[in-house]
């Protein structure tokens, strides 16, 4: 849905904001626009329409960069408000209530998963759920002894956003916290998150499953 436009702000943001702090026309990039949640803020376009550049060619290029940044933005709000009036949509209403009762999913990440999944009965079970989205672990079979060596990635474009709401929440959910720190002591936290993505799957597929909401898991 809204996940293409994200991405093309994203890299087309940073692009620039590079190419502005490595001197564009002798810019001296202000301290309190470093950290990266700040780019492209209202205070951060406010700052660039308000610099004033003698080449005209230079200020040329940066209206027709906050022209563009701008007609982006409209367009991901845009994008944004069809997504709200969907989720409250009678066909998605109760079903998007139960996946937002799961720590680290949003509203775009719940409706991409409800529009790409459609019937979460159509899968017969939760593996064939984790192989569509493209979360199944790959093994590696010698007679009787079966081996579980990883994650096999496919290209369904839900896999990343479940490893991106994992991060989160591995964070909020004291259980998958819990979980988190327990893989990191084993694995690298990039392949720890692969597992913690796995297990957030497992709770999405549960709750949709039972159309029950998420009861945050308690660590003992």
């Amino acid at each position: 849905m809204n996940d293409t436009k994200v991405d093309n702000i994203q890299l087309f943001t940073y692009s620039w904001t590079k190419f502005i702090s490595w001197g564009f026309h002798g810019i001296e990039y202000p301290e309190q626009f470093c950290k990266i949640q700040h780019h492209w803020s209202r205070a951060f376009i406010s700052w660039i329409e308000s610099l004033e550049i003698a080449n005209g060619s230079g200020k040329t290029v940066l209206n027709l960069l906050l022209q563009e940044v701008k007609e982006l933005r409209r367009l991901l709000l845009e994008t944004n408000m069809h997504i709200r009036i969907l989720a409250r949509s009678e066909k998605y209403k109760e079903l998007a209530n139960i996946l937002l009762s799961i720590p680290g999913i949003g509203m775009t990440t719940a409706m991409n998963i409800l529009t790409e999944l459609e019937d979460i009965n159509r899968f017969k079970s939760f593996d064939c759920f984790c192989s569509f989205v493209g979360l199944i672990p790959s093994t590696c079979s010698s007679g009787e002894k079966e081996t579980v060596r990883g994650i096999t990635f496919r290209g369904h474009r839900l896999r990343r956003m479940i490893v991106e709401s994992a991060w989160i929440a591995a964070r909020q959910d004291p259980a998958l916290s819990h979980s988190f720190s327990g893989y990191c002591r084993r694995m690298e936290v990039n392949k720890a998150i692969i597992r913690v993505a796995r297990k957030l799957l497992s709770r999405i597929y549960s709750t949709l499953k039972n159309k029950q909401l998420y009861q945050t898991g308690k660590v003992a």
